[in-house]
């Protein structure tokens, strides 16, 4: 069913004809069409409700053989003509008379919309949710015309910058994204491309740290994650799609836990082509507009915007006349000059020299350029392919190995992958093994951080041996075959942040092979105790390791009491010269000063006001998700002077730790905590 929705016009075929609804249909310019297709009702093939047939039009029909329920092409908006009904029970409508001519940019007779043309009509006038309403073949498009559950709200095709501003607090963690941590508050937007063409999604102008995803749906998968590709801190993605395809734009923090406002631009990738001649905007970003950009010549509505290659003239304005101009390459007027290989000279101009121009790739005068070794790591031809990456290395042995099996990336885990090398090929050989032919899998894998990391076998069902290479081509760094007990391997080594390795899972002996479980650990201890993940692989995260034992935010001291969702003045009293010193406030003076933790849960969504008004010396308050999670807020004189006051957003239910400290080390003294809605 190539076509979309018919009688948008009439509410009472609405449903109907959506559910003829299929796939895309082709990209259509400005002022031309993408061709005839089959007419909205026409029959797409698959066979019809099982109702169908029986001259009664049942549920799901528009039609039953003749019975085309008092219909015409007329009341359908499609002017004269007779109107059918196909073999699936829907109404055919190709032998309705359109009043005009699609595709011409004018709605004429019969038709609903043409091109960008759609009558003032928008999805929710047609009675819709939202989202984005397009025109395909002069009748309306409603694919897009739907907001998904999981999503903040339906950005239509909007593009700009920004073309919202929002934030996360009180998200949930709904998406888990490749490139950033977990347990990060999130906001997703349903966004629908208004062409084909490649589109940038950024957050630049973000005052937080973010992670922009690109997922397929409410439940995944994920497409595409970026964390500071935008410069900074702020995210940025680059993609392809096809007009009215729709994605889930998802953002959210960098750190666990971390909430805040954001900024999401939507633009077109520079040096894309201007999709639409007619509408005043840079569609591509290369500073000409419609018919100013040469993209829109072929359109007669643009008129001649070519240069006159013999005339003398700078015919389309870009500062170049004839032959000096790019358009004229090719011209009769203008023989394109070719580098003559042998004078010295660069004589076409592109700033290549005889043998180095590839025009002379072919020339007596210079020696074939060639890949002449394929394992030394240089490109040795110059053509920007470095060994086996060059075609020339095509037919030698060991570049015909599919190498590496998979990315690993920089996942930590008992185990992160599992498989089995019955049935691979013998492109390895382990120094530290007995014999060769044994079937290996390599995989990639990229360091996360500075450190040390275990690599293991452990869990395998047979003799394995374990490498570790620099690159799918060599050297052989590390090899194992029995560290790890029990005939499994073991290597550990010193890596650092961005470190990339192939790990190669092998077999001691001629042959061996079987089902095996890759491990890749941390060496070092539980290195973060608030990132809420297990940094040293022993299964045991962040205060639940004993590595963490020695950490304030890990003390069982926090937090001191729970306020409940109290409000009012003085709701907490005190002195803080009998506490010690768990946290730090990084807007204070100093790091030594008595601290006190206490609990408390927002009642209702708003902003509320959070101070030390009344204490009796210069204290700092800071506020935290829980004892071990980041500093949401910090404040040291933001109240009366030299009292602390913090104002935050917040949603019912969230709970908060809020901790009063002392601006300079050992400050300390009596203390009161106000908590009030702002």
């Amino acid at each position: 069913m190539g076509h979309r929705s018919l009688g948008h016009l009439f509410i009472f075929v609405f449903f109907v004809v959506l559910a003829a609804c299929g796939s895309r249909t082709p990209l259509e310019r400005s002022g031309g069409s993408s061709g005839p297709g089959p007419g909205p009702g026409s029959d797409g093939g698959g066979p019809g409700p099982a109702s169908c047939g029986n001259g009664v039009i049942d549920p799901g029909e528009t039609c039953d053989g003749a019975n085309v329920g008092g219909q015409t092409c007329s009341s359908l908006g499609l002017g004269d003509g007779r109107l059918g009904c196909n073999a699936r029970c829907t109404l055919e409508t190709g032998d309705c008379q359109r009043g005009g001519a699609c595709g011409n940019g004018v709605i004429d007779r019969g038709e609903q919309c043409d091109g960008n043309q759609l009558g003032g009509q928008s999805c929710q006038s047609l009675g819709l949710p939202g989202g984005a309403l397009r025109c395909s073949a002069c009748s309306f498009e409603t694919s897009g015309c739907r907001v998904p559950m999981c999503v903040v709200a339906d950005l239509g095709d909007a593009l700009g910058a920004p073309v919202t501003v929002s934030e996360t607090f009180g998200a949930a963690d709904d998406f888990a994204s490749s490139c950033g941590n977990f347990d990060v508050p999130d906001s997703a937007f349903f966004w629908t491309a208004p062409n084909d063409g490649c589109f940038r999604f950024d957050t630049r102008g973000s005052p937080m740290d973010t992670v922009l995803m690109l997922e397929g749906s409410c439940s995944g998968p994920e497409l595409a994650c970026d964390d500071d590709g935008g410069g900074d801190v702020s995210s940025l993605i680059e993609t392809e799609l096809g007009q009215g395809e729709s994605v889930f734009i998802v953002v959210e923090g960098f750190n666990p836990g971390e909430e805040g406002p954001f900024q999401l631009n939507i633009e077109r990738c520079s040096g894309d082509r201007e999709f639409d001649c007619f509408n005043g905007r840079d569609d591509d970003g290369d500073g000409l507009t419609d018919c100013e950009d040469p993209d829109c010549a072929a359109f007669p509505e643009c008129g001649m915007r070519f240069e006159n290659c013999f005339n003398g003239q700078d015919d389309d304005g870009d500062g170049r006349v004839d032959c000096d101009d790019p358009d004229c390459q090719g011209s009769p007027a203008c023989p394109f000059p070719f580098e003559d290989c042998g004078n010295g000279v660069d004589d076409d101009g592109d700033r290549l020299v005889d043998c180095a121009d590839p025009d002379c790739n072919f020339s007596p005068q210079c020696p074939p350029r060639i890949e002449n070794a394929c394992r030394n790591g240089m490109d040795d031809d110059g053509d920007g392919l470095t060994d086996c990456e060059d075609p020339d290395c095509s037919s030698r042995p060991f570049c015909a190995r599919s190498c590496p099996r998979g990315d690993l990336g920089s996942e930590l885990g008992s185990p992160v992958i599992t498989g089995n090398t019955q049935g691979s090929s013998d492109d390895f050989g382990a120094s530290c093994a007995a014999g060769a032919d044994s079937p290996d899998d390599p995989f990639s894998w990229t360091a996360p951080t500075d450190g040390c990391f275990e690599f293991n076998t452990v869990g395998s069902n047979y003799d394995t041996a374990l490498t570790l290479q620099g690159s799918c081509m060599g050297p052989e760094i590390s090899c194992d075959d029995d560290a790890g007990g029990s005939l499994q391997s073991r290597i550990q080594r010193p890596f650092f942040a961005g470190e990339r390795v192939v790990v190669v899972v092998d077999g001691f002996n001629g042959g061996s092979a079987g089902q095996y479980a890759l491990n890749i650990l941390s060496c070092d201890p539980e290195v973060n105790c608030t990132d809420g993940r297990d940094n040293d692989g022993d299964m045991l995260v962040d205060c639940a390791d004993p590595d963490c034992a020695g950490n304030p935010g890990c003390s069982s001291t926090c937090p001191m009491s729970d306020l409940g969702s109290a409000l009012g003045d003085a709701l907490a009293v005190g002195n803080t010269q009998t506490q010690s010193n768990d946290f730090d406030a990084p807007c204070a003076g100093g790091g030594g000063s008595p601290d006190i933790a206490f609990a408390w849960r927002a009642p209702a969504d708003g902003c509320f006001q959070f101070d030390t008004n009344g204490s009796g010396y210069d204290t700092a308050l800071t506020i935290r998700p829980s004892c071990v999670r980041p500093i949401i807020a910090c404040d040291d004189d933001g109240g009366t002077a030299p009292d602390s006051l913090i104002q935050l957003d917040v949603r019912a239910g969230q709970d908060r730790i809020i901790v009063v400290d002392g601006f300079s080390d050992f400050s300390s003294g009596f203390y009161q905590l106000n908590i009030n809605p702002c």
